[in-house]
């Protein structure tokens, strides 16, 4: 007999049509149907006029100038829209300076577009040189920015810079400007002696340098040098050996630039996971997405393409009791663990449907679903709950963010802000060490899930995943699938130290008392709901697979 198909579940979760209008640039329909999150994400400058395509530009024949200024232009342009103006005219008069200005195809036209610009289009004469705003373009025109770039005097500034970033070069040129090779000609490179020292004078348009050889080297008329970005004369010889030492030295400082980017953390990936602790489906049944809706709220479930029928059945069957017992852990009634007071109704989940890169899962805010990554996502879901929650709480208290970002100035409840201040800070006042690690994490690794390793949203998911591990330990339980990471952040620094980026010993048990004071004011103040016991959700005894563990297929 086939198994039957396992397939998406409750309402669609969807997600703003990025892939409609992300080359295009975002118009006022694509806005109808996006949640308040996704307002505040989407409705910017970059979204609306995003980056060009430097090399397509190119491509198109527009000198490397013109490609500069079509980007300068966009950045005078406020990333995004204030309260003083309206979504639709934000984004109707971003598109405007847009098509106005992607019309410019020479310099000459640049003139042109400035003159339309600053009589009538956005801006207009008040007395003497200065100019006023026509409305609403005061509102989406940086300050005095747009002004800045125009005139002579502004596209001279623009070139400077242009050079100074080495926008549009190729390796090859931004080769040579960095390591030139030179001819001392006797007249414009020429050797000199100044105060006993051997140097070169090396003159470049209306301009002389002065360079100074390193030790070692000799200065011969009628030879080559390599000189680099200091001034510092490298090397002298012939033409052919001066080139072979540009390219070493130019590899040099590559690799030396690619050595301080940070490494991306790669979390632990489960062979097996562990599970003991009471029985809340009979050993042999299987769940389907409509039993997670029916006992937990849950809003929605999606699938991965590519996760095959086994691995959608073990990720239903194992976030079932996971969830189930996050709510034993918690005290909490089960329909809560969907937080039905989020925005679009309750939580949703996905498996494998909506991963980042390398990351194990993440939450997005702006759909309120949790992803768990094929490959990576197990032992991540008491950590991203985390964030859910994080996110419920901000939205109780009137924002649509994270109750810990920015959680100075902001109103939360008085028992958030104390897990705050016991994660950062411990009975002396002085910085925990496990903010001092996550801050290590920083130097080390890149950005991860919802903020840096010691942003305060990352430091409450890491502590609360430790929490709710060692709620289920209380208990004699374990449940890897729900938090089997939230003791893996664990790293080396350059002096060969151990860093422990999750809280340990002491301050964890101080943290773990501020979260079950969290806990229980937020069911007072109904974010969370008690727990109510019914005859038939009393356990029975859990009994173990032979071998003590669950297989995650």
């Amino acid at each position: 007999m086939a198994k039957k198909e396992i397939t998406d579940f409750g309402s669609k979760i969807g997600g703003a049509r990025k892939d409609v209008w992300i080359k295009r640039g975002l118009c006022v329909e694509d806005i109808k149907d996006m949640t308040a999150s996704e307002k505040e994400k989407y409705i910017k400058r970059d979204y609306i006029w995003p980056k060009p395509d430097i090399q397509e530009e190119l491509e198109k024949g527009f000198s490397r100038f013109i490609v500069y200024w079509h980007n300068e232009m966009r950045k005078t342009v406020t990333s995004k829209k204030n309260s003083y103006i309206s979504a639709e005219e934000y984004i109707n008069g971003v598109r405007k300076i847009r098509s106005m200005v992607e019309a410019v195809k020479t310099e000459k036209e640049i003139s042109d577009f400035e003159q339309r610009a600053l009589d009538g289009v956005f801006l207009r004469k008040k007395y003497g040189r200065t100019y006023e705003y026509i409305a609403p373009f005061g509102n989406i025109l940086n300050g005095n920015k747009f002004l800045k770039n125009t005139g002579t005097y502004g596209h001279l500034n623009m070139k400077r810079k242009m050079g100074k970033e080495n926008f549009a070069m190729t390796e090859d040129e931004i080769m040579k400007k960095q390591f030139p090779v030179i001819f001392i000609d006797g007249d414009k490179c020429s050797v000199a002696e100044d105060r006993g020292r051997t140097i070169l004078i090396y003159k470049s348009g209306c301009s002389a340098y002065y360079c100074y050889p390193k030790p070692n080297v000799v200065l011969v008329d009628k030879t080559y040098v390599l000189i680099d970005e200091r001034h510092n004369i490298l090397f002298c010889g012939t033409q052919e050996n001066c080139e072979k030492k540009q390219k070493e030295a130019f590899k040099e400082k590559n690799a030396v630039s690619k050595r301080k980017r940070k490494e991306k953390w790669i979390p632990k990936q489960f062979e097996t996971l562990e599970r003991s602790g009471e029985t809340w489906r009979p050993q042999d049944k299987h769940i389907n997405g409509e039993e997670l809706i029916e006992r937990y709220g849950i809003r929605a479930g999606e699938f991965g393409n590519w996760t095959n029928t086994l691995e959608r059945q073990a990720s239903l069957d194992q976030a079932y009791d996971a969830f189930a017992d996050l709510a034993f852990a918690l005290d909490i009634d089960e329909k809560s663990v969907s937080l039905p007071g989020l925005s679009c109704g309750s939580l949703a989940i996905a498996f494998g449907a909506r991963g980042r890169g390398d990351a194990a899962a993440h939450y997005e805010p702006l759909r309120e679903v949790i992803n768990l990554t094929r490959l990576r996502g197990a032992g991540s879901l008491g950590h991203e709950w985390g964030h859910a929650l994080d996110h419920l709480i901000g939205q109780s208290y009137g924002s649509t963010d994270l109750a810990t970002k920015g959680i100075h100035g902001k109103e939360v409840p008085e028992s958030l802000e104390n897990v705050m201040n016991k994660i950062c800070r411990n009975e002396k006042g002085i910085y925990t060490e496990f903010y001092t690690n996550s801050v290590k994490f920083d130097g080390q690794y890149t950005k991860h899930g919802q903020g840096y390793w010691a942003s305060d949203c990352e430091l409450f998911a890491r502590a609360f995943a430790c929490y709710l591990s060692d709620k289920l330990k209380e208990k004699g339980d374990r449940n890897d699938y729900l938090n089997g990471t939230c003791d893996t952040f664990v790293s080396m620094d350059k002096n060969g130290k151990w860093i422990f980026a999750y809280p340990k010993g002491k301050e964890r048990l101080r943290i773990n008392k501020a979260f079950d004071e969290l806990i229980n004011e937020l069911k007072e103040i109904g974010i969370l709901s008690p727990r109510k016991e019914k005859k038939e959700d009393v356990p029975v005894a859990y009994t173990a697979a032979p071998d003590g563990q669950l297989c995650f297929a």
